[in-house]
């Protein structure tokens, strides 16, 4: 019997660490960017053509700040092609809370960048959400 894959990870230093959450803030940045050019009484509606972008810059956010979490924690980072690889990564070095919201973006990014769906309300309330939250637990590591 073949034992199971592991996901596949790199080793990551201090340099590359912060040059991970500096993308993650600046993907953040881009994405409230939009949701202000977007929003409707301060509210980003899905029918914004905004709405998909915003979604898929909180994902890119949120993966950068992984990575950047990850080598703060362990000196590794997920380097597989799949982004749920990610997920058992972060979960790892840190606990499920904090792997639940990559894995909230890991579910979405399909929806934000890849469909012809758009992402919805709610989608884009978590997007935000997760990715906040993965920044801010980069930037306490750093």
């Amino acid at each position: 019997m073949t034992p199971p894959k592991l996901p596949s990870t790199t080793d990551g230093d201090n340099a590359f660490m912060r040059g991970r959450l500096e993308k993650a803030k600046g993907f953040l940045e881009s994405a409230e960017t939009l949701f202000e050019l977007g929003a409707e009484d301060g509210i980003l509606v899905p029918t914004s053509p905004h709405a998909d972008s915003f979604v898929d810059l909180c994902v890119d956010a949120g993966n950068a700040a992984a990575d950047a979490i990850c080598i703060g924690k362990t000196g590794r980072y997920s380097s597989g092609a799949s982004h749920n690889d990610g997920v058992s990564i972060l979960q790892d070095a840190t606990d499920r809370p904090t792997a639940k919201h990559l894995e909230t973006l890991v579910r979405v990014k399909n929806k934000a960048a890849y469909s012809a769906r758009s992402v919805d309300a709610s989608d884009i309330h978590n997007a935000g959400a997760a990715a906040r939250a993965l920044v801010a637990v980069a930037e306490d590591l750093v």
